[in-house]
């Protein structure tokens, strides 16, 4: 498939999904655009047109990160954030339970904080430099089910098994 082919069909893909009236899934959280217009404007969002206010939503669902409260503040690294108390008011004022969010590594595989946010990560060993868990999650109504999945000390890591080769000419054939 071509790159152009694949850009398409992600493009007619949902920015985030509801499970019910009351779970909303997206990759990261609710940035501050997301705040403002609220979960009408994800409903209303279309990627193919990309207006100025889609891009953001698109964006923020993608890729705004959770900042603790209770963490010390760094830089401004230009990521859109939401804290604990945003969180609980964008759920409040959408009529959500429940955030499925993942776009950040946990070291138990998953996140149950605030309550209103369930962070999970689906990549065990991330990267191959973390030994963190990775978790599945299933929903009977509003009650989750998380299975957490960990890698046993002597299985490889994904890059002992396939090895990239040495140097950028790596495949260039010998002179």
């Amino acid at each position: 498939m071509s790159f152009t082919k694949f850009q398409r069909t992600v493009a007619q893909m949902p920015i985030g999904a509801m499970i019910g009236p009351k779970i909303l899934c997206l990759p990261g959280g609710p940035g501050p655009t997301i705040r403002e217009h609220g979960l009408a404007a994800l409903r209303t969002c279309v990627r193919s047109s990309m207006s100025q206010l889609d891009r953001l939503l698109c964006m923020e669902a993608a890729w705004t990160v959770m900042k603790l409260e209770g963490a010390p503040v760094t830089a401004d690294d230009g990521i859109p954030t939401f804290t604990e108390a945003q969180c609980a008011a964008f759920c409040k004022a959408n009529n959500l339970t429940l955030i499925v969010r993942g776009r950040q590594l946990v070291d138990e595989g998953f996140l149950n904080y605030p309550k209103e946010a369930l962070t999970i990560v689906s990549a065990v060993a991330y990267l191959d430099n973390f030994r963190n868990y990775a978790a599945a999650v299933t929903f009977q109504g509003l009650n989750a089910s998380v299975v957490r999945y960990k890698m046993d000390e002597g299985e490889p890591k994904s890059l002992d098994i396939v090895k990239p080769g040495i140097g950028r000419n790596a495949l260039a054939f010998p002179m």
